[in-house]
């Protein structure tokens, strides 16, 4: 050990390293590089997950026309997306169909959806061509 230490404290004295010592503390600051982005990728995903579980975890389910919806809230309308289909968005956006109820009647409207992997939002532009997103959550069981 003594000798690891003292060959340490010289080489961070010197200004001009030899082959075997430049490669010593290249693994060296590889293997801590390595270190660093394995714990930063474990709890990326993890965070990624947790936001993927809140983004639909304990929200109100609504059933129309025997199949299942979720809510957004605060919209200009209530507009309902389905189930198996707000599982399925991702960060490319895409267009989707919402519902939404008048008169007892379900109609339907065409929207520009998608995620973002840090928010559990869902990005919705009401207009396909002039595209200006705005966050809506799905509404939670109370």
């Amino acid at each position: 050990m003594e000798k690891k230490e003292l060959f340490f404290e010289n080489i961070s004295q010197k200004e001009f390293y030899t082959k075997e010592e430049k490669a010593i503390i290249l693994k060296k600051l590889n293997d801590q590089r390595l270190i660093r982005q394995k714990n930063t990728e474990v709890s990326s995903q993890e965070k990624n997950n947790e936001i993927e579980e809140k983004r639909l975890k304990n929200k109100k389910e609504y059933k129309i026309n025997n199949k299942q919806f979720y809510k957004f809230q605060n919209m200009e309308r209530g507009y309902y997306i389905e189930k198996e289909k707000a599982e399925k968005i991702s960060t490319i956006p895409m267009i989707m169909t919402l519902y939404y109820k008048t008169f007892g009647e379900l109609k339907k409207k065409d929207v520009l959806i998608k995620l973002k992997v840090y928010s559990e939002n869902f990005f919705i532009s009401y207009d396909v061509l002039r595209v200006y997103f705005k966050p809506y959550v799905l509404e939670e069981i109370k």
